[in-house]
């Protein structure tokens, strides 16, 4: 058998990338699982390391949630053994991690780990574009987990440490977009309403900017309209909005 090279390795994660970004999840999974076994026997930790992370990313956009948990934490254990348990490496698994168990319903899990990824990204951060997108959207989903907890004082400052961080970089509209709808929702649950409708109104106008109409995103927008209008007693302005979603808060 032919050693599996670097460029082999680089190629495997090149193709899966392009397999992804055209949606085909199950194509780009294969070549993973296809590099995964390769990697080993090239005695390669750190490469095993990196496919486990990027699969059970991929496991969990497609509800193989089992496989996501044992991929991720293999490659967290993995990481830590090999480069200590602050290594920038862990921020990708442990964010996941802390997705999955945000699907799952367990949101101080999901809490304790977006946090310790959030800590690990704080200790390696450069002024990079990809580090500060990276820090802005951790922040983003460490302030879903605090709404999910009623917790929101703290969602509101997450949020906002978002939308500052994702001012400085260049098309953020739609994570920008994510941040005003959870800022909506906090205000919403607080009874201010002015503020609630103001954030509803800024997340749709940049989802329809970014997707246009026809979109599960500005559909989502809506939604979250249609629900504010219902809470606010108005519910002839929410009935436009109903058809389109169910709302998002």
């Amino acid at each position: 058998m032919a050693p599996f090279t670097l460029q082999k390795y680089t190629d495997a994660l090149q193709q899966s990338l392009e397999y992804e970004s055209h949606s085909r999840y199950d194509a780009s999974i294969q070549v993973l699982e296809n590099a995964l076994p390769k990697t080993a026997d090239a005695g390669r930790q750190d490469w095993e390391a990196s496919i486990l992370g990027i699969l059970g990313t991929l496991y969990l956009r497609t509800g193989r949630y089992p496989e996501a948990e044992v991929s991720l934490n293999k490659s967290v254990a993995m990481w830590t053994r090999l480069n200590g348990p602050n290594s920038k490496d862990l921020v990708g698994p442990l964010a996941g991690l802390g997705g999955l168990y945000y699907e799952a319903g367990q949101f101080s899990r999901a809490e304790k780990l977006i946090g310790r990824a959030l800590e690990v990204q704080f200790r390696a951060e450069t002024d990079s574009v990809t580090d500060s997108q990276i820090t802005a959207m951790l922040h983003t989903n460490l302030a879903g987990v605090y709404f999910r907890q009623h917790k929101d004082d703290l969602a509101t400052q997450e949020a906002e440490t978002a939308l500052q961080k994702f001012a400085l970089i260049n098309n953020a509209r739609e994570d920008t977009a994510r941040n005003y709808s959870s800022l909506g929702a906090i205000d919403l649950r607080s009874g201010s309403m002015p503020e609630a409708l103001s954030y509803f109104e800024k997340a749709l106008t940049l989802w329809q900017a970014v997707y246009g109409e026809n979109n599960s995103h500005t559909a989502e927008g809506w939604g979250d309209l249609a629900f504010f209008y219902l809470t606010d007693g108005q519910p002839q302005k929410a009935e436009p909005s109903v058809p389109e979603s169910g709302g998002n808060v």
